[in-house]
């Protein structure tokens, strides 16, 4: 998640966002495939509903954007996202609610690489239990991301390049999350919340400059 704002400062929102939606899609595949068993796939299917054309239009709407204007619009982007995350902890999402959820979520995937504040959030209200919550908001990711990896070939917006350096970046983040696995075990959750989102407050100030 840290990985977009990082890398849109030093290569451009142009290039992150495919580079993201890559290496996401290996990260949320793991993630998926360690708790499959749990997934809660009647949540999955009414959050996909709405994510897959959901994520077609946010592509469409990516490659029509400036390259200074995304820049900008991630930095607020950026901000937004720790409210949402915020506002929409605070009660359950009913099924039929979770398609235009979805739809909302991929759409801001699409334009922006990732949305996975608010899914997870949407997720996380639904009382699933830990593994569930991840598996099922991970396999929401892998179907939205591969709809986004396809909208963004037929927009002639992913490369070769762009998908060797998703994979290998892909693969360095699988290896960092399993290596801080420990680390993160220990660190209290509001902590670790609040330190995410100064990092984000940080960055969406450094693209506005």
């Amino acid at each position: 998640m840290l990985f977009l704002p990082v890398y849109v400062h030093f290569a451009g929102a142009t290039e992150a966002v495919p580079v993201f939606t890559i290496a996401g899609l290996l990260g949320n595949l793991t993630r998926a495939v360690m708790g499959f068993h749990t997934i809660a796939w009647r949540k999955v299917v009414f959050f996909c509903f709405g994510a897959l054309p959901g994520a077609i239009l946010g592509a469409e709407i990516f490659v029509e954007l400036p390259p200074a204007m995304l820049r900008k619009a991630l930095s607020v982007f950026l901000i937004l996202l720790i409210v949402g995350r915020k506002v929409m902890l605070k009660k359950p999402w009913p099924d039929w609610a979770l398609v235009p959820g979805g739809f909302g979520s991929a759409l801001l995937s699409g334009v922006f690489g990732f949305a996975g504040p608010f899914s997870a959030a949407i997720f996380f209200s639904l009382g699933l239990s830990p593994l569930s919550y991840i598996a099922s908001e991970a396999t929401t990711a892998v179907f939205t991301h591969v709809t986004k990896t396809i909208a963004y070939s037929s927009l002639s917006v992913l490369s070769n390049e762009t998908i060797v350096r998703g994979v290998y970046f892909g693969l360095v983040m699988a290896a960092g999350a399993w290596g801080a696995k420990r680390w993160l075990l220990k660190i209290p959750a509001e902590k670790y919340s609040r330190a995410i989102e100064a990092v984000f407050v940080i960055v969406a100030v450094s693209l506005l400059l």
